[in-house]
């Protein structure tokens, strides 16, 4: 394992909400703001080179034109935009942290990450957080919200404009996805998971074999296949009462003690390039505890120390 630590730091911000129609979750990016992000980062030794706000689209008066993808081209158009910022702060040599909003805007950031990767002709690896599978497609989903179908889309399934963008896909082969911290999966997106190479551990899983070593077989399964790694942690994988500002929480999720421990495993891992925090809602939160949280995670994956 190769210890290592960013010296230089990309802040995109993504204010969307409308890809899971909870209005607070546009809300995520300025929580995070408040927690004096930035001037942390400084203050830990790392340089932040740039903060970006990609603009959303104000959707109040759009009609919604397919219910099975609801705001499908808004959200093309911003997965563009993260795409972009993304992959160019890798270009750069800056660790691009992406805080949002809903996630379906991780379609954009992964894409970002793998084109960095598949110019160099190089593989990019992904390790999914979430309490949710997040791998529904139209034909699936019963809500058309774009925020349950990132993972799916990352994969190359589905409507071509979201699967498609920076012209290719899949952006992300199914054996080099690890999917961590499931309690709340469809049905049908369980035939999915189960059909396909993703490695994918539950609540159960983690109960019985603990987050460390569950850890340490994800980055060793990707360790030979890929050359960086994108984290896409989606806050309501940490139980609510931890993490109450989140727009879909489920009971019995990781505790504070255990996303530490995860944030902090990775930070020593070499090939982390990019990370995803997704999904905070400061409307459900209280004294923005999960923004503080969300802060804390991002520093310790990026090298904080307790001592």
């Amino acid at each position: 394992m190769i210890i290592t630590k960013p010296t230089n730091v990309s802040l995109i911000f993504v204010p969307i909400h409308f890809g899971g129609g909870h209005s607070g979750a546009s809300l995520g990016p300025a929580a995070l703001k408040a927690t004096n992000l930035h001037k942390l980062l400084n203050f830990q030794g790392i340089n932040v080179s740039q903060e970006i706000d990609i603009n959303v689209p104000n959707v109040s008066d759009i009609e919604i034109q397919d219910p099975k993808l609801r705001y499908l081209d808004q959200i093309v158009d911003v997965c563009n935009a993260v795409a972009t910022a993304t992959q160019d702060a890798l270009e750069h040599n800056c660790f691009p942290v992406i805080i949002g909003g809903d996630h379906s805007y991780a379609i954009g950031s992964i894409a970002g990450a793998s084109n960095f990767f598949r110019k160099r002709k190089q593989e990019l690896g992904l390790i999914w957080f979430d309490a949710h599978g997040d791998m529904n497609t139209q034909e699936t989903s019963l809500s058309g919200n774009i925020h349950g179908m990132p993972l799916a889309k990352s994969l190359g399934y589905g409507n071509p404009k979201l699967t498609n963008i920076l012209g290719y896909n899949p952006k992300i082969k199914s054996e080099n996805t690890v999917l961590i911290g499931l309690r709340d999966v469809d049905d049908l997106e369980k035939k999915v998971i189960k059909s396909s190479e993703i490695a994918s551990y539950t609540m159960s899983d983690i109960d019985h074999i603990g987050i460390n070593d569950i850890l340490a077989k994800s980055v060793k399964q990707l360790n030979h296949n890929v050359e960086g790694i994108h984290i896409s942690f989606d806050l309501d994988v940490i139980d609510p009462q931890y993490a109450p500002g989140v727009s879909t929480p489920v009971e019995g999720g990781i505790n504070l003690r255990e996303s530490l421990q995860i944030m902090s495993y990775l930070a020593q891992y070499g090939k982390i390039c990019s990370l995803d925090i997704a999904e905070l809602n400061p409307l459900n939160d209280i004294k923005n505890k999960t923004g503080e949280l969300a802060c804390n995670l991002i520093l310790t994956c990026l090298g904080k120390n307790m001592l």
